[in-house]
Parts: C-alpha cells; sequence; structure tokens
C-alpha cells in the first residue's frame, strides 16, 4: 500500500515562493509515501527519517534548508512544538496529529488526502462568523432538539483562553494538520493549575464520535482501545449530562445499550475527579473532512457542513487522557437563536 501526496495541494502551507518542501517520517512510512509537486513550485522535495524527537530537532537546527515547508508524519513519536528559535524566521512546520491515537496506515493515507482537501479559506470565514456573533452575544447555548437538552456558557470572560488552529501558515509558524479548530478552555494548557471550570450549565448530550487521546506518558495502547470501546457506543445510545459550573454532576445513559459508556465515564470519575470538568469546548471548523472510523485524533476537527461542537474532558499531561466528544447533532447558538456554528 502506497499514497501519492501532492505536496502542491496541502493549502495550509500557502505562500512557497522557491521554497523545499521537507517530509520528516519514519522509514517504514517513508517507504510507502511518494511525493509530487503538480505544480512544480517547491525548489525541491526532500524526506528526512528519523526514530525519536531528538533528530527531529538536530535536524531542525543544523541541517533543513533556511527556507522550508516542513511536514512531520510521525506516529511513533511524540512530536513537541519546537521554539521559535529553533523552527527559524523562514520556515513553516505542520505536524500530522498521529500521536495521542493509535494510526494505522490507512488512517494516515485518508488524513492526508484530507489535508490536501482543506480549504483555508474557508475555515477563516467561519471562524470570523463565529467570533462576530459570539462578542455581540449575551451567552452561548448548546441545544439537542431530539432529546430536549439546553445548557449555557457564559463565553464574555478574560479567564478563558481561545485557541486557533485554522488558515494559512506565516513564514515562523506551525500548526496541526489537518486544520480546522477553534476552542476554549478556562486554563492555559501550559500552565499546571487544571482547577479552574466553564461557566457552563444545564444538560449536554453526548451522541457522536468520541476521541481517546493518550499522552507522552506512561500508558497501555490495549488500555486505551478498551476505554475508547466502552465510550464508543455514544454514536448510536447518546449520553445526557447534567452540568454545573463546568462540572458534570450526573450521567444519564438515554437507553439500556448506553450503559457501558455510562458505566466507564463513572469509572474515569472514580479513579481521577478531575474527569468531570469540562475542560474544553472546541469548535471543528474542517467542512472538507470525512471521518475515519475508530478512535483517531485527527476526527477532532471535523466541522460536517457548517461547524461541529465537540466537548472535552481531561487535560494532557496532567491527566492520564483527553477525551473529545464530538456532538454533530448539537446546534451552538447565540441568546437570539442565530448560529455561531451548526445549522
Amino acid at each position: 500500500m502506497t499514497f501519492q501526496l501532492d505536496v502542491s495541494k496541502l493549502d495550509n502551507f500557502g505562500e512557497i515562493s522557491g521554497a523545499d518542501f521537507i517530509l520528516v517520517t519514519t522509514d517504514e512510512l517513508a517507504s510507502k509515501l511518494d511525493l509530487v509537486d503538480t505544480k512544480k513550485a517547491y525548489s525541491s522535495l526532500i524526506k528526512e527519517c528519523v526514530t525519536n524527537y531528538n533528530q527531529f530537532e538536530e535536524a531542525l537546527s543544523s541541517k533543513f534548508p533556511e527556507k522550508a515547508h516542513i511536514l512531520v508524519v510521525l506516529p511513533s513519536i511524540y512530536v513537541a512544538s519546537p521554539p521559535p528559535e529553533v523552527l527559524g524566521k523562514y520556515r513553516k512546520l505542520a505536524t500530522l496529529a498521529c500521536f495521542s491515537t493509535p494510526t494505522s496506515i490507512e488512517s494516515i493515507f485518508h488524513f492526508l488526502e484530507q489535508a490536501t482537501r482543506t480549504d483555508s479559506a474557508m475555515q477563516e470565514k467561519i471562524a470570523d462568523r463565529f467570533f462576530e456573533v459570539g462578542e455581540s452575544a449575551k451567552h452561548i447555548k448548546f441545544v439537542n432538539e431530539e432529546y430536549g437538552t439546553s445548557a449555557v456558557f457564559k463565553h464574555l470572560s478574560d479567564d478563558l483562553t481561545w485557541h486557533e488552529q485554522i488558515g494559512k501558515l506565516d513564514w515562523g509558524e506551525q500548526q496541526l494538520l489537518p486544520s480546522g479548530e477553534v476552542s476554549t478552555l478556562p486554563v492555559s494548557v501550559f500552565g499546571e493549575d487544571i482547577k479552574s471550570k466553564l461557566d457552563l450549565n444545564g444538560e449536554i448530550l453526548l451522541k457522536g464520535q468520541p476521541v481517546l487521546h493518550a499522552g507522552n506518558v506512561s500508558f497501555l495502547r490495549k488500555d486505551q482501545d478498551r476505554i475508547f470501546n466502552a465510550l464508543n457506543s455514544i454514536t448510536e445510545h447518546p449520553l445526557k449530562l447534567e452540568v454545573k459550573q463546568g462540572e458534570i454532576q450526573h450521567v444519564t445513559a438515554i437507553s439500556s445499550k448506553g450503559k457501558g459508556s455510562a458505566d466507564m465515564l463513572n469509572a474515569l470519575f472514580d479513579v481521577d475527579s478531575r474527569f468531570r470538568t469540562i475542560i474544553e469546548l472546541g469548535f471543528g471548523i474542517n467542512t472538507n473532512l470525512e471521518l475515519f472510523p475508530g478512535n483517531q485524533a485527527m476526527n477532532e476537527v471535523y466541522g460536517g457542513k457548517s461547524g461541529v461542537i465537540h466537548y472535552g474532558i481531561g487535560l494532557l499531561p496532567f491527566t492520564q487522557y483527553h477525551i473529545d466528544f464530538i456532538c454533530p447533532d448539537t446546534r451552538v447558538m447565540d441568546n437570539n437563536g442565530i448560529p455561531l456554528v451548526g445549522e
């Protein structure tokens, strides 16, 4: 099985201006990934194989051309964001988000294809509308009309941290691929205090695709798979969560077939009470992305037709896992019913 990657279609890299293109990957994947440049815009196409993160950083520091677009595909190596002085002023770095979940070669090929279909301009348009409506709203509502759930999020707080993984890269910048997420947290992702909570109250519905991320800490893939498989029943058998000040008070399975996922959530709460806190509200806005079956980190940016909410619990590396619940059937609107994302 091989895959031909047309690097000139990776819209997120934006301006090329005679840069070199560098794929950083493993020996195994290098033999299965063919690089082509149909627009003949790059000066050269380079494959760099590494076996650990230090080799990658050393290549950044001393080996790579000064002006380059760098794509990192390392499913078995945790890739930290290199500091600006190491990345360089005239490089752009995009990392395929393929370490935190078990990622097969087939799924890597799938998401590389999705990356070539990504429309950066559309992401920026959706994000602009999101912030335009949100800035004038008194609060944001999350509504699932089929199951009668509704929750209110008071989003106008200086204590919130907002993040964007969208649009085209500029020189000296880096992001995850495929791109397409706007998110907010009540804490800094680089801080150590994850006790703060979102001002979120009401009932939310978990119905859709879960993503169970594991970080660069000790864990077993078989345990990750077991937890994911238990939670995955929410794709068909939703859970209703009662939330008070951002903390999950109660979990209700809508049907008996959802009991296993409810039991697993409650077990996680018992092991680490911090999992009760909804630490992230994420909005996937990649409207070109097709979901891939199973536990896939790169599903997180799924945007459906006009944006999709996902709720996040746990924060790496402070908790063992970070879990996102992608909920396409939940509408996100302002206090007047104007949609921010979703139809």
